[in-house]
């Protein structure tokens, strides 16, 4: 799935350093505009969303479309709809739908011996190894 396309508008002919950050803190694939070039019988060009430092900078013919950070919220939700879709994940259960009798015998309780148990092997002097000797 293609990253959405945010158009940054900008007043002159390359964005400041304020607006090149926030530009970069939106991600994806953000296009600077300058503004001053955009007439209000264009056509607008094709895009997600919209953004600029001042709401004042977005020419009339792209007022209609949505915000930057709603475009990408929309495409956040999408990708998480596409993703349960294709794992199977039902979103009622929050977990996944299609379970193997593998992940079910893992998820079951074990039985455990009392060497691999922590708990009843605190205060209990450790053995040493049969060939151990210090420093040797």
């Amino acid at each position: 799935m293609k990253n959405p396309r945010i158009l940054y508008f900008i007043n002159g002919t390359t964005p400041t350093p304020e607006e090149f950050d926030e530009a970069n803190k939106l991600g994806g694939n953000v296009g600077f505009r300058n503004a001053q070039y955009v007439n209000d019988d264009d056509n607008p060009e094709d895009c997600d969303g919209v953004a600029a430092s001042n709401p004042d900078f977005i020419p009339k013919p792209y007022k209609d479309f949505p915000a930057a950070k709603e475009a990408l919220a929309a495409k956040d939700k999408e990708r998480a709809e596409q993703y349960r879709k294709i794992h199977g994940i039902d979103e009622d259960l929050n977990r996944s739908v299609a379970v193997t009798e593998g992940v079910r015998r893992n998820l079951a309780p074990r039985q455990v011996d009392d060497a691999s148990d922590p708990a009843k092997t605190v205060g209990k002097p450790a053995k040493a190894a049969a060939n151990w000797k210090p420093n040797a």
